[in-house]
């Protein structure tokens, strides 16, 4: 199926646990374009909750030039994976020219047999593709064990084919136990392989962290860095393609931009 230039607003509150839920679609199997949703997303236990996309399945799922705004939370993990993403819960697909701007909170987890919990500003878990994207919320995650992971962008990019390129984040990525940290990604080693990290930056003013799983720390920028004419055009984010991104100096500096999206619409998401 394709869905194309629809927006949802209202606030989306899942009754059941083990369900796929988001702010515009539970799963996605199809080509979503052009579409936002701006409700606040809460699921139960052992659910994928994303503001736009509960999951965008492996086969056919393409997210692309679409936005989410509204807060994300999950309950714990009893039996299964729990993920908690801005834009998406779990993605398998591909999510392209996409950002997220709501926060990020996913709830403990007990021994779910070897599947990974993670919570993202972007999306919690990453098996798929994830190109020229980006995320501002804030990332806060509850889990207590080793694999359980939670960052900027993505929590767990944890697949032998999981790629996230030429995208950033920007929002604090906290937890209340041991969860592995990062500003971009919190773990890069999930159940099914390592993923690859390329041409993709964190602010470590904001997110507090100074690493991220799958990157140099080179990749980690001061804020200063990444706002305004400096972000792009001072080659501080030289990895960025200029056709594809777009910087902002008035009225005031901020993160870089998607030409893709209109400016104004992703100015007033991040306020």
């Amino acid at each position: 199926g394709e869905i194309t230039d629809p927006h949802a607003t209202g606030d989306v509150t899942a009754e059941e646990d083990l369900e796929s839920v988001g702010g515009l679609v539970g799963d996605n199997d199809g080509n979503i374009t052009d579409s936002h949703a701006t409700g606040d997303v809460t699921g139960g236990n052992d659910t994928a909750v994303g503001g736009l996309v509960g999951v965008n399945q492996d086969d056919n799922g393409m997210i692309m030039q679409s936005f989410a705004t509204g807060d994300v939370e999950t309950g714990d993990a009893e039996f299964s994976a729990t993920q908690a993403g801005g834009l998406v819960g779990e993605n398998r697909g591909e999510i392209m020219e996409s950002f997220a701007t709501g926060d990020a909170e996913a709830g403990g987890g007990n021994d779910t047999g070897g599947r990974d919990l993670g919570a993202g500003g972007l999306a919690g878990e990453n098996s798929g593709n994830i190109t020229a994207s980006y995320a501002t919320g804030d990332v806060n995650v509850d889990f207590t064990e080793d694999a359980d992971g939670a960052g900027g962008l993505v929590g767990n990019n944890g697949n032998d084919g999981a790629h996230i390129e030429e995208s950033y984040a920007v929002g604090t990525v906290t937890s209340d136990s041991d969860a592995n940290l990062g500003g971009l990604v919190g773990t890069n080693e999930a159940r099914d392989g390592t993923g690859e990290v390329s041409e993709s930056y964190w602010d470590v003013d904001a997110t507090g962290q100074t690493e991220s799983d799958g990157s140099d720390d080179a990749f980690g920028l001061n804020t200063d860095q990444m706002q305004g004419a400096d972000a792009l055009d001072d080659g501080n984010m030289d990895e960025f393609d200029d056709g594809t991104w777009g910087t902002v100096t008035d009225p005031n500096d901020d993160y870089p931009v998607l030409q893709a999206i209109d400016e104004q619409k992703q100015l007033d998401a991040r306020d």
